[in-house]
């Protein structure tokens, strides 16, 4: 007879290598998970239905949450750091040449109060641009925000993986990357409601034993060629899918990163927001699930 399957209902933006690796590798299958992925459309969306309990956990910026529990005091925590380094890159439409030119132009976010808004207000900060000489528009995801760029209803935005490969296909351009900027910062994490991972900790270890093992496979480069053949789908066709890979992995500082080195990392996140101030990070980051999950990385 079969073993008993849990179902685990996932929302995030993308399916990254991580993600698709554990799922195509059976590492999902081997920890008796079956995991259903939804895409998201933007961050207020995907948080308010992680809240509400229609998902049970979350692939989204660590910043989405930190803003949440310091806005709402939502019972929200960072559960997992599958990686660190982060691929999101400034686009911009074909005719801005240099980041001065975004002065007085709307750039598309998606949402103006956290997760990579805050890094592109820092990279824009750090060259000149004042917050106040732009104008942040919400338009949601990923995915949404390189519909507009390419309509033009915006001038540039944060895109990552396919969805900058796609516009720059149509001729845009990139101006700055987070992996520059922000060395060691969360890329791949997992959220979920600190009441709900608490009475589910096996489950949650579980997924996060597969996401782990799916990092590390996919940062393989033995494993380069299967990598590719799983981010097809997502990447849109087999050329794309190389160009994907090949973002990821220059992107990737660290697959299944240690305790310590996931801590230092969400510390980072939160002295972005909150500057001068002690990281209260267990504020934002339970560990736990990793500890169990593989104890080597404690």
């Amino acid at each position: 007879m079969d073993a008993p399957v849990d179902r685990l209902r996932v929302i995030a933006f993308s399916r990254p290598a991580a993600f698709v690796v554990a799922e195509g590798e059976g590492f999902f299958a081997d920890e008796s998970l079956a995991v259903e992925h939804t895409q998201a459309r933007g961050s207020a969306p995907q948080l308010d239905a992680l809240v509400r309990g229609d998902f049970d956990l979350a692939h989204t910026a660590a910043d989405n949450i930190v803003m949440r529990v310091d806005r709402d005091g939502a019972d929200l925590a960072v559960v997992c750091v599958a990686e660190l380094g982060v691929a999101q890159r400034l686009v911009v439409r074909p005719e801005i040449a240099s980041i001065g030119e975004l002065r007085g132009k709307d750039l598309g976010v998606d949402a103006i109060e956290s997760g990579y808004a805050t890094l592109l207000y820092d990279i824009l900060g750090r060259r000149g641009v004042a917050r106040g000489s732009y104008r942040p528009v919400a338009v949601g995801g990923t995915a949404q925000r390189l519909d507009a760029l390419l309509a033009g209803s915006i001038a540039g935005a944060m895109l990552a993986p396919p969805h900058d490969l796609r516009a720059l296909a149509e001729g845009a351009r990139v101006l700055a990357s987070a992996a520059d900027d922000f060395p060691g910062y969360p890329g791949v994490t997992v959220a979920a409601r600190r009441s709900w991972a608490r009475d589910h900790h096996d489950l949650v270890t579980r997924y996060c034993r597969a996401l782990l093992a799916g990092a590390r496979w996919a940062a393989d480069r033995a494993n380069r060629e299967r990598v590719i053949e799983l981010l097809g789908p997502e990447a849109g066709s087999p050329n794309a899918a190389v160009a994907m890979y090949e973002a990821e992995d220059r992107a990737r500082e660290v697959a299944a990163p240690t305790l310590a080195q996931a801590h230092a990392a969400m510390a980072r996140v939160v002295e972005l927001r909150h500057p001068g101030r002690p990281p209260e990070v267990e504020r934002y980051f339970d560990p736990s699930f990793t500890a169990a999950a593989d104890p080597a990385l404690a």
